[in-house]
């Protein structure tokens, strides 16, 4: 009889763990199956903006090579360069590797709170209707909605964002294989099972760090990890927290060293400028814009409209400024908010309520979301302020606070839990539908552009790429307008200068009127030194051509006598002045324009006077 009774117990246990394990499959399944319904428009997206920086496998070697000492990016990089050797420049295949790891990082998210959950729940609470739902909703809709969110397109469908999804798939593993390895140490597993889960953890981290800085987080995560899923009880270890401040200073270290040489003053140096990318603006105004920004990310995680590439958001100067204080006590509120869910957990935990799990993993989700977002929406000044991909690994974070929290209020009885996963159903239908949607957008480069000057009309970058684009498919007259604007926010601008020039080659009657300035330029394209005077010249000539082709003569006229006085010695400007004071009838204007044209060649300008004599 006792045989009989362990074998059925045996039997009960192996069908429980198979059934558990036949859900996970089942939940993972839907998971995966939605990330690619959702991404499934976008393997054939073109090399988009900065992808032409890794569109072509010499300028990935040359970035190996170049600076492999100084950047925290090489696996990436590395991963690049493989996408070159097995199938060239052909998009499919990056996208590919793309969406795979974009898949991995959702299935590692959803085996990571499960982990989580189970740590928390023990063996007390494990079997109770609320503590099923519990351990199997929030996992899956955390990563169900991850994985679908339209946020998400700017880390996956831009291709150069690999950095950024790359460094989240390894960040998320070495978290995960930390938990299994605590776990596996609290339930007094094998020593080597542990020391192989805790190696494999360090191994990732470090890759995490050599794909993007902003795995420079991950120590701070462990932490939090320690703290909120076991209590704290390893932070009393001196090792692990000369382990962590080791695994800290990776990056920091590698900056500093790149930056400055030995000595104090260069150490400084070194310390500031390993810190910043913008040398423009100040570290306060970078962290003032921030809890500005910081509000943006959070309202896009709740509402993914108007999303953008490239956001034209103003920089803030002053605290005391309406948007900033009201953004800084949005965030205090925040934080303040998992500092009681924390605290608040601990009650429900004594009164061994399931409930303490949801207020701790809510608060746990909190921290997630401001600690991943240290990196680049802190002190650290970056050129460009605000970025959808930098949500990626924060947004894992923000994703389980809300699933968490609403799981308090679904979890209560069987109708409520129906409804929970009715919900989950139709929120990420929206949002598939919302991230197939965007892509489209990415599809076309165009496309891409024309909707990102709708959301950032004044931005001289964006408006500079959308007449890159125009003159891509051959529509000049629609370039000129936005390359015009584009000068008038930024004058001095090389890349929009360079790109009237490219403008005019489009324009048959533009043709022998103008330099398009690429005799003044070097192989890198930039403006060769001795003759920046000659192209400014140019340039200002060439202005002027396109608003005289655009019916603007008096700014025309102004343009071309700013381009005749920096050079007088070239001809172009002289040949247009004629042309255009032909055109408005002032003959004196135009003899004196045609007389320094014989200076500098009489054949031609005897050809402009006999035309301009016809023409009378």
């Amino acid at each position: 009889m006792r045989i009989t009774g362990l074998n059925r117990l045996k039997d009960r246990f192996l069908y429980k763990v198979f059934n558990r394990n036949h859900k996970h499959i089942f939940l993972l399944a839907i998971v995966l199956l939605t990330g690619m319904v959702a991404y499934a428009n976008s393997l054939n997206v073109p090399f988009q903006f900065d992808d032409r920086g890794i569109s072509n496998k010499t300028q990935v070697l040359n970035r190996l090579y170049s600076v492999y000492s100084k950047t925290a990016r090489q696996v990436t990089d590395s991963s690049f360069l493989l996408n070159h050797y097995i199938h060239g420049n052909n998009v499919l295949g990056f996208h590919l590797l793309n969406l795979m790891i974009h898949l991995c990082c959702a299935v590692i998210m959803y085996f990571l709170i499960s982990a989580s959950i189970h740590a928390l729940v023990g063996d007390e609470l494990a079997e109770s209707e609320e503590s099923r739902f519990i351990q199997q909703f929030i996992p899956f809709a955390s990563a169900l909605i991850f994985v679908c969110h339209p946020v998400q397109t700017q880390a996956v469908t831009y291709i150069v964002q690999r950095y950024t999804s790359l460094a989240t798939l390894f960040y998320l593993l070495s978290m995960l294989m930390y938990l299994n390895a605590r776990i596996c140490h609290v339930n007094g597993s094998s020593r080597v099972h542990v020391l192989l889960a805790g190696i494999v953890s360090a191994i990732s981290g470090l890759l995490a760090m050599r794909c993007k800085e902003i795995a420079f987080t991950l120590p701070l995560m462990l932490i939090i990890v320690e703290m909120f899923v076991f209590h704290g009880r390893l932070l009393r270890s001196k090792t692990f927290l000369a382990g962590l401040a080791v695994l800290l200073m990776i990056i920091p270290a590698q900056q500093i060293l790149c930056h400055g040489n030995p000595g104090i003053n260069d150490l400084i140096y070194g310390i500031d400028r390993g810190t910043r990318e913008e040398l423009t603006y100040s570290r306060v105004d970078y962290l003032l814009t921030q809890f500005r920004v910081v509000v943006t990310y959070i309202r896009l995680l709740l509402l993914p409209v108007n999303q953008n590439l490239d956001y034209d958001y103003p920089l803030q100067k002053a605290f005391f400024t309406l948007p900033v204080i009201s953004s800084l006590i949005f965030h205090i509120f925040m934080l303040s908010s998992a500092a009681f869910m924390f605290f608040k957990s601990r009650v429900y935990l004594k009164d061994r309520h399931i409930k303490w799990v949801c207020f701790r993993l809510c608060s746990f989700g909190i921290a997630w979301f401001y600690t991943t977002l240290l990196v680049e929406s802190s002190i650290i000044p970056i050129v460009d302020v605000i970025f959808e991909h930098r949500l990626y690994l924060p947004s894992i974070g923000f994703i389980l606070a809300v699933a968490s929290a609403s799981v308090g209020y679904f979890a209560q009885s069987e109708s409520t839990r129906k409804r929970a996963w009715i919900t989950l159903s139709i929120i990420c239908l929206v949002l598939t539908t919302a991230t197939i949607r965007r892509n489209t957008v990415w599809n076309d480069e165009l496309r891409l552009w024309e909707d990102t000057a709708s959301k950032s009309p004044y931005k001289p970058r964006v408006l500079n790429n959308l007449a890159t684009s125009y003159l891509n498919k051959h529509k000049p007259e629609k370039a000129a307008a936005p390359l015009l604007r584009a000068l008038d926010r930024e004058p001095g601008s090389t890349e929009s200068l360079n790109n009237i020039g490219l403008l005019l080659d489009q324009i048959p009657q533009a043709k022998g009127r103008y330099n398009n300035g690429t005799k003044f330029l070097k192989e890198d394209k930039s403006v060769d030194i001795r003759l920046i005077t000659l192209w400014y010249a140019n340039t200002r000539n060439n202005i002027g051509l396109v608003h005289e082709l655009n019916g603007d003569l008096a700014k025309a006229l102004k343009y071309y006598e700013e381009a005749a006085g920096l050079a007088p010695g070239e001809e172009m400007a002289w040949l247009n002045l004629a042309f255009l004071s032909a055109q408005n009838g002032n003959n004196l204007k135009a003899a004196e324009a045609l007389n320094k044209l014989r200076y500098i060649n009489p054949p031609r300008a005897k050809n402009i006077e006999s035309y301009l004599n016809r023409n009378q």
